[in-house]
């Protein structure tokens, strides 16, 4: 995978990974015990959020499907405090789109999210285990008045295009 990339794709890996070695070992040198005790837990944390946050940008999505295979949250304060990070699907169509036009990007391929069932969050990425949790509250609450269960996160009516 390093190789396809080209030859200076390695040595730009090869020149961070240096520097890199080289700043933890002179951080060894000069105070081992705040390397050991803060920066590599600190490190290490900061690595488990992002992974983390990047499992909840594709949790429930659709592999393979083009128009479906992340999630998308359109939280205004989400994504004016994340420069439009929630417009995550819309970002895997169209991934050289600078940030600011990412609201225009939904606007042309909001037929085919709605088509696809594109899962659309309500809040940000963080909170969706909460949504799920919600929805599932509120489907067993209609089943219990006998009413249908609650439809699949997908785009709101709100959201649909006009007919």
């Amino acid at each position: 995978m390093i190789r396809r990339n080209g030859r200076k794709h390695v040595l730009l890996l090869a020149a961070e990974s240096l520097v890199l070695g080289l700043f933890w070992l002179s951080m060894l040198l000069l105070d081992w015990r705040y390397l050991v005790c803060f920066y590599l837990p600190s490190y290490y944390l900061g690595w488990v959020l992002t992974y983390a946050h990047t499992y909840l940008l594709h949790y429930g999505a659709q592999p393979g499907n083009y128009y479906a295979n992340s999630v998308s949250s359109y939280h205004r304060l989400y994504n004016w405090i994340f420069f439009n990070n929630g417009y995550h699907q819309e970002h895997h169509w169209d991934p050289k789109a600078h940030w600011t036009v990412m609201p225009r990007v939904k606007q042309e391929i909001l037929p085919h999210l709605v088509a696809h069932r594109t899962r659309i969050l309500r809040g940000p990425h963080i909170t969706l285990f909460v949504e799920e949790w919600l929805q599932r509250r509120r489907a067993q609450r209609a089943a219990g008045r006998g009413a249908a269960g609650a439809a699949p996160s997908t785009i709101s009516q709100e959201q649909r295009p006009a007919a």
